[in-house]
């Protein structure tokens, strides 16, 4: 188990198989490297990419096979400039369109931030007291000033076959996620579609809500320190079931949550729940993932108007560290959540 320090003069903005590798890496090997914003900016301000959620990466993983699970653990994820931007206005799909339109400009003023745009505006980042605040327009009633939450709003592997997905959305690859959950001390469970998985991060967040209602969180450069694990056959979700009972026993999760991306938003609920119940199935070691969720199930064929599907797993899956001990985990895992995701 190795840690490498690696750094690049090089990001792409597209979770294609085709971009040439960064570095190879072995599973438990640890990464120390650093993100620009989703600008392009580094941590002195320099552009170094296009606009548009540049990425760190590709990480060749050795050993990562289509089929299999690699699981990314966030150790350090630390804000590492003094400053951040965000956009000026709520998107028009934040609210209705025509409410939004109406209540103010999404002008303010141009080359502020970045030259070219009126519609961004600068953040504070304090690195030593851990806030952010709003450095312009002034708050005329309260100071928006903020506790920092960093996070990884881009973190994904190749995406399968031939497709070269920008890192704007998100898909059965990771992608563009923008879940303030994927932060220190989250793992995220990814689908291996390539050899070597290759992954990529960036888009770093010094702070952001429950989704992106402006479009963008507070943008700025990150330092990420991850470490990599890979579970051959994770992929299809049978591992065998003493590895992956002893896997969430010694994570001690306080949250498993199931991260799912589909249209209509029933779908979020069907897979959601056929996930969570397999989980809980590892976990427990019941004979079968649907005996203890005769009553759910029924509960969402009437108010879903379909069965759960059955087969096939939700790609992407975060834990979360806690302090609990371990009798409760079967308790914990049956109040899973499901998390729908915000894309931006």
């Amino acid at each position: 188990m190795t840690t490498h320090n690696i750094l690049t003069d090089t990001y792409y903005r597209t979770f294609a198989h085709t971009n040439p590798v960064l570095a190879h890496i072995e599973a438990g090997d640890t990464v120390v490297t650093k993100c620009v914003d989703a600008g392009g900016r580094d941590l002195m301000g320099v552009q170094r990419s296009e606009p548009g959620n540049p990425l760190t990466g590709p990480f060749y993983i050795e050993g990562a096979e289509p089929g299999d699970a690699l699981l990314v653990r966030l150790d350090r994820v630390r804000c590492n400039r003094d400053w951040g931007w965000s956009s000026y206005r709520l998107g028009l799909y934040a609210l209705l369109p025509d409410a939004i339109e109406t209540t103010y400009s999404s002008h303010y003023k141009a080359d502020l931030v970045r030259e070219g745009r009126d519609n961004i505006v600068p953040w504070d980042i304090d690195l030593q007291a851990g806030t952010t605040s709003l450095r312009e327009p002034s708050p005329s009633v309260a100071t928006l000033d903020f506790p920092v939450a960093p996070m990884v709003g881009c973190i994904g592997v190749a995406a399968p076959g031939d497709a070269a997905p920008t890192s704007g959305p998100s898909g059965a690859y990771g992608g563009n996620i923008d879940y303030n959950r994927i932060a220190e001390g989250a793992t995220v469970w990814l689908p291996v579609h390539h050899p070597g998985a290759l992954l990529y991060v960036g888009d770093g967040h010094a702070l952001q809500g429950d989704g992106e209602p402006l479009g963008t969180a507070v943008e700025t450069s990150m330092d990420i320190d991850f470490t990599v694990h890979l579970r051959k056959g994770g992929r299809t979700g049978r591992p065998t079931r003493r590895k992956r009972r002893d896997d969430l026993r010694d994570r001690q999760p306080a949250r498993i949550r199931q991260l799912h991306e589909s249209r209509p938003a029933n779908g979020h609920h069907r897979h959601g729940e056929l996930a969570l119940r397999r989980l809980r199935h590892a976990a427990v070691g019941s004979a079968s993932p649907d005996r203890h969720a005769g009553p759910l199930r029924r509960r969402h064929r009437r108010r879903l108007h379909g069965s759960p599907p059955t087969k096939g797993v939700p790609p992407l899956v975060a834990l979360e560290p806690h302090t609990t001990s371990r009798p409760h985990v079967a308790r914990q895992l049956t109040r899973m959540l499901l998390t729908s995701l915000s894309i931006r």
